[in-house]
This record gives structure tokens, sequence and C-alpha cells, in this order.
């Protein structure tokens, strides 16, 4: 069970938590690039947003409780970090 999570660790990279104004920026400086962003919403009660992208082998995320005004290539059921 540890060798399984130290190498899904390896294989993780590393992931950076940003706030939605800053993700916004970040999609939109990179798009041309051919980025994809991924959208999912989740909770029972309370709806939060969640969006992701990866640049330069890194991964960018955000999470809010209103969706953003962004082209979404995907949309996933659901997001783990």
């Amino acid at each position: 069970m540890a060798a399984a999570a130290v190498h899904w660790i390896r294989t993780a990279g590393t992931i950076v938590q940003i706030d939605p104004r800053r993700f916004i920026k970040v999609a939109n400086k990179f798009r041309d690039k051919g980025i994809v962003i991924v959208h999912s919403v989740s909770g029972v009660i309370s709806k939060r947003h969640v969006y992701t992208t990866g640049i330069h082998g890194i991964v960018f995320f955000c999470e809010t409780t209103e969706k953003l005004s962004l082209t979404v290539d995907f949309e996933a059921k659901s997001l783990y970090f």
C-alpha cells in the first residue's frame, strides 16, 4: 500500500491552487498554446465549481461557488486533488 502511495505522489507532479481571477488570466494567456480546461461541479448542498488545467507540467486549479466565464474543453463528473 505504501509503495502505491509513493508511486502516486511521484506521478502527480506539482499541483497549485490559485484564486479564480488568476485562473482566468492564466487560462486566457495560454489558451492559444493549446491548453485544456476541465470543469467539474461537486457538492450536494452547496455547489462548488472546480477548474483545472496543466501548463508546462504544473497543474493549476481553482474552486469557486460561481461558474467562471471560460470556454471549457471537458466536463468531469468529479476531480480529486
